[in-house]
């Protein structure tokens, strides 16, 4: 890995992607089990194929905006932000699960009461 982190043009790019590919992710470990039970090895490389051709565009536009972002990231006060929105996430979750009858059976993110 060492060789690809310190080459800076497109092809050490492309292909530290390559071995990033390789990694366990939870979306790929959701998407499997469909790709498993789809019928065949055919079936499920086209349900694997068209799950890494959506989610690639997200992928690259997250890669473009935290590229931007640099200037921003390495500010004391975003970071302050960052962890008082974690931080009141936490706070709400721990309020629902304590003291909202029925709000984990909602699920985590439902904010109808």
């Amino acid at each position: 890995m060492a060789p690809l982190l310190a080459g800076r043009g497109s092809a050490a790019r492309l292909a530290l992607g390559f071995v990033w590919g390789l990694v366990p992710c939870a979306l790929v470990y959701s998407v499997l089990p469909i790709a498993m039970f789809a019928g065949g090895a055919w079936q499920g490389a086209a349900i694997m194929l068209a799950f890494g051709v959506g989610t690639l565009p997200n992928v690259v536009a997250a890669g473009m905006l935290m590229d931007r972002a640099k200037a921003v990231r390495g500010r004391v006060i975003s970071r302050y932000a960052v962890a008082g929105i974690i931080a009141a996430f936490a706070l709400v979750g721990a309020y629902r699960a304590l003291w909202v009858p029925g709000a984990l059976v909602q699920g985590p993110f439902c904010l109808v009461p």
